[in-house]
């Protein structure tokens, strides 16, 4: 996946986060809940962890955002914005990665609490639109601890692209043979 602008990253994560909403809030209290093999997560479980890992992300972004724009580093669109984040890094359903443990849901919180939280960080994420457009998003990299050196700006990509992974897991619950008709 290959960015230009601020706009298409938002944009495709707007895309993402109105379906994965459709399919969640439609759900029933058993269906929310349903795991289909012990340890998987249920689609509960699932929300609550995009809370805790986008959450996180939008603190990063957000303090990172501040400190460019007092640095004075050009902006992106002067040094001219490419980010790629490569096929599949995120959204292979195949192969499974273990989360870190602060980013483990604890099964506490409902569907609605959960898109609520993601609603008020796509929001915030959003109205940061103006000032990411005025930074160079490739300016400043962190690890991400099992894709390794990521900049600023594919860290904002990945929030989009993490929870397109998780709505294909979900997708993947509701075809199960075995999930519950209400």
């Amino acid at each position: 996946m290959k960015y230009r602008e601020v706009s298409q990253i938002l944009e495709d994560k707007q895309r993402t986060f109105d379906t994965l909403k459709r399919a969640a809030l439609s759900l029933s209290v058993p269906q929310s809940g349903y795991r289909v093999t012990e340890g998987q997560w249920t689609i509960e479980e699932i929300l609550e962890h995009l809370v805790l890992v986008e959450s996180r992300l939008l603190r990063l972004i957000n303090v990172s955002t501040h400190k460019l724009e007092k640095s004075g580093a050009p902006s992106s669109a002067a040094t001219g914005l490419n980010i790629e984040i490569p096929d599949g890094t995120e959204r292979n359903d195949s192969f499974k990665v273990k989360t870190k443990k602060e980013y483990e849901p604890t099964g506490t919180s409902s569907i609605v609490d959960s898109i609520t939280k993601l609603q008020t960080i796509h929001d915030n994420l959003c109205a940061l639109r103006p000032r990411l457009e005025r930074i160079d998003l490739n300016a400043v990299s962190y690890d991400h601890w099992f894709l390794g050196s990521l900049t600023l700006g594919q860290w904002l990509a990945f929030i989009g692209i993490h929870e397109q992974r998780h709505l294909g897991q979900i997708r993947s619950i509701l075809a199960s043979a075995t999930f519950p008709k209400q």
